[in-house]
C-alpha cells in the first residue's frame, strides 16, 4: 500500500489549530529530541504523541505510513549509532564493557550497554521527527501552511516550496517503492541480497530512476506553477481566506514555550544524556 498524502478530515484539536502553532511545535520538539538523547526523556515525548494522536481520533497507524516505510532506513541508521556512538566507541575501550560484537568470528564492531541505550535513544528521535511531521501534514491543508508563512513573512514563493517539499515527501517515497516492485519483476535481486559488492552494484537500479523521476515530477511542478501565473506581481497579492490566532492557538503557544523552557532547564541542569537511562539500569543492575 502506497503512502497518501492528502490531509484526514476532522474536527479535532489539531484539524482546528493554527498552522503556525502546529509548525513551532514541530520546531521545537524537533530541537528538543536533537539535544536529549537519553531514551527515557525522548521516549515520553513520543508516548505524549501518541497520547496525543489517539485523543484527536486520528489513527496512529495511519499518521505513522512514513516510519513503517522508513522502517529499512532506520535499522541502517541505528546498526551506525548502535557501533559508531561516542558512548559506545568509549565504553567499548575497555574489554569488560562489551556484551557482544557484531561481527563475533573476527571480533569486530563491539556493543556495550552504553552503544544500545544512545541509540535506542536516536532511533526515538528519529521517529518522532518523521512522525510528528506525517502529523502535521494530515492535519494541515497546503493552503494552511503556505498562509501560515506569508503570515511569518517569508517570500511567498518560498512559502509554495516548503508547502511542495513537506508534500513530496511521500509521493518520493511511493516513487521509491513502485521502483522497486517493477525492478523486482525484472528480476532485481535488490538491497537486501548478496555481499557489499553485490548491493554496490544493484544500487544504480534503484537510484538512476528514482533520481530521474524525482526531477521529472520537479519539472511538472514548475509547469504547473508558472501555468497559473503564480509570478505575477507576487508582493501584491491578496488571499481568499485569512488565518487568524483564537485563544487555543494561545493557549497552545504558551504550552509550547513553556515546553521548550522547561526543556532548556533540564539540559543545563545536565540531565537528557543518555548516562541517565544508563545509570538507572546499572543501579537496578539489568
Amino acid at each position: 500500500m502506497g503512502l497518501r498524502i492528502e490531509v484526514i478530515p476532522g474536527e479535532s484539536y489539531l484539524h482546528k489549530l493554527d498552522a503556525r502553532p502546529k509548525f513551532l511545535l514541530f520546531l521545537i520538539l524537533t530541537v528538543v529530541v536533537i539535544f536529549f538523547t537519553d531514551p527515557i526523556y525522548v521516549g515520553t515525548i513520543l508516548v505524549a504523541l501518541l497520547l496525543l494522536t489517539r485523543a484527536c481520533k486520528i489513527s496512529v497507524r495511519k499518521t505513522a505510513q512514513i516510519v513503517k516505510a522508513s522502517s529499512l532506513l532506520l535499522v541502517v541508521y541505528t546498526l551506525i549509532n548502535l557501533v559508531m556512538g561516542p558512548g559506545n566507541v568509549e565504553a567499548a575501550k575497555n574489554p569488560s564493557n562489551i556484551l557482544f560484537y557484531l561481527i563475533p568470528t573476527l571480533n569486530w564492531l563491539p556493543v556495550t550497554p552504553q552503544g544500545i541505550v544512545y541509540s535506542t535513544a536516536l532511533l526515538l528521535r528519529f521517529v518522532i521527527v518523521i512522525y510528528l511531521l506525517q502529523l502535521v501534514l494530515f492535519t494541515t491543508p497546503v493552503v494552511d501552511i503556505v498562509l501560515a508563512l506569508v503570515k511569518w513573512k517569508f517570500p511567498p514563493s518560498l512559502a509554495l516550496g516548503t508547502s511542495i517539499g513537506f508534500n513530496f515527501v511521500p509521493v518520493f517515497m511511493n516513487t521509491a517503492r513502485s521502483i522497486i516492485d517493477a525492478q523486482s519483476c525484472r528480476g532485481w535481486r535488490g538491497l537486501s541480497s548478496g555481499n557489499l559488492v553485490d548491493k554496490l552494484k544493484a544500487l544504480p537500479v534503484f537510484l538512476v530512476p528514482l533520481f530521474l523521476q524525482g526531477i521529472e515530477s520537479a519539472q511538472k511542478i514548475a509547469v504547473a506553477i508558472e501555468a497559473r501565473g503564480f509570478g505575477y506581481n507576487i508582493g501584491k497579492r491578496t488571499y481568499r481566506r485569512e488565518i487568524r490566532l483564537n485563544s487555543v492557538d494561545y493557549g497552545t503557544l504558551v504550552i509550547e514555550v513553556i515546553l521548550l523552557a522547561g526543556s532548556t532547564i533540564l539540559w543545563y541542569a545536565g540531565y537528557g544524556t543518555y548516562m541517565f537511562t544508563y545509570s538507572l539500569l546499572a543501579r537496578m543492575k539489568i
